[in-house]
């Protein structure tokens, strides 16, 4: 039997988790529906009641991406907080970056060339040497400072996974922060880190020139901060009603970060600051308290398991769904042309990214792929 289930590397799947990821990865999806029939079918497609229920639903969907950072930054802490605060096995970091390597690199550099070759055979408004030089700067994760100005040519979601190879990078050192025993003293230095990079962003204090891992340190900062609350403390279910009350009404303020004052004052810092800690109170209720049980359900799990090869596809599926439909628009009214849209993408997204998924990223999930290869190969070159 086909198994979706995530593989990892410790052997503790946590099912909640993945299912913030597949609320995460949801929230990203519709936000490029929305945002691509918004700019490419702004004149064919009129204001409709559909529309505006889209526009509703996912107008701040794109803060999925900073979900995944306070994702990335509790899964990738949670081994090196053991570590130093329960004296857990040392992690050796000549293995820490091959597992990155190996995990995340395989499905990033197949995805990136097979758009690379798609631009010979589909026509695009970006020459040949435009997007070769696009395509080396995104598999190097280097896109976002060779080209300040633009997002990756083939992939634009590929700008996230820049930020967060650099938060890989840098976590080992980052994670020393863990070998503070003081354990409110610690929780304080996150929650002052949290505040300073803020501060710094907010105010336009960052010199670097390019979009980098400090304009959103402080999201990964709350998944270490989250990291220290996890293990210390029991994660059981709670009876108190009150719970589920709060957590709904964190879970809807976070898709209202958007509706507040510009940035660059006192109160939009305070608001960023708001927005991480409701982040980590919110997820400290489904991963601690064991709220919202729906989010260990398998269905949207699995979507959470899949959400790296989602993340990946989607964006060029919906382009192309879109330029498949172009020329049908005028044949449809508003209402059908989108569902027609929704449904034809939706359908490709999961059908590529399942199969890509099975294929590519979950094998890529056991820690031994690549030992395994090698015996596999010996294998064979013995038969032969």
């Amino acid at each position: 039997m086909i198994s979706l289930k995530r593989i990892t590397s410790s052997g503790e799947y946590i099912p909640s988790l993945d299912g913030l990821r597949g609320v995460a990865i949801l929230a990203v999806i519709g936000y490029h529906l929305l945002g691509y029939l918004q700019v490419k079918y702004a004149q064919q497609i009129p204001p409709s009641t559909l529309l505006s229920a889209l526009q509703t639903l996912f107008k701040n969907g794109d803060l999925g991406v900073q979900l995944f950072f306070v994702i990335s930054g509790f899964m990738l802490g949670l081994p090196f907080a053991k570590q130093y605060l329960f004296q857990t096995e040392k992690i050796l970091l000549s293995k820490y970056y091959l597992r990155r390597l190996t995990r995340l690199e395989p499905p990033y550099f197949l995805v990136m060339s097979i758009l690379l070759l798609s631009t010979y055979i589909i026509p695009t408004s970006i020459n040949t040497s435009q997007t070769l030089l696009s395509y080396i700067a995104s598999i190097t994760y280097t896109h976002l400072m060779v080209f300040p100005k633009d997002l990756p040519w083939l992939n634009c979601v590929a700008w996230s996974l820049e930020i967060e190879i650099q938060f890989y990078v840098l976590l080992p050192l980052l994670a020393k922060l863990f070998t503070i025993k003081n354990k409110t003293y610690r929780r304080l230095l996150f929650i002052g880190c949290i505040i300073i990079s803020i501060g710094i962003n907010q105010f336009e204090l960052n010199p670097i020139p390019f979009k980098n891992l400090f304009e959103y340190i402080h999201y990964f900062f709350g998944g270490l901060l989250l990291v220290d609350v996890y293990l210390s403390s029991e994660a059981k279910p709670s009876s108190n009603s009150v719970l589920p009350v709060i957590g709904i009404i964190l879970f809807i303020s976070l898709w209202l970060k958007h509706d507040f004052l510009p940035y660059q004052n006192l109160w939009a810092a305070a608001r960023e600051v708001l927005f991480v800690m409701s982040i980590i109170a919110f997820y400290y209720l489904v991963l601690v308290k064991q709220q919202f049980t729906i989010l260990s359900k398998p269905t949207l799990a699995i979507i959470g398991s899949m959400s790296y090869s989602l993340y990946l596809w989607h964006y060029p599926i919906i382009s192309i769904t879109g330029k498949i439909l172009h020329t049908f628009s005028s044949a449809f009214n508003s209402t059908n042309f989108i569902l027609l849209f929704l449904i034809l993408a939706l359908l490709l997204i999961a059908l590529v990214s399942t199969c890509f998924y099975l294929i590519v990223e979950r094998p890529c999930m056991n820690k031994n792929w690549v030992t395994t290869l090698k015996n596999n190969m010996k294998l064979i070159l013995a038969k032969m």
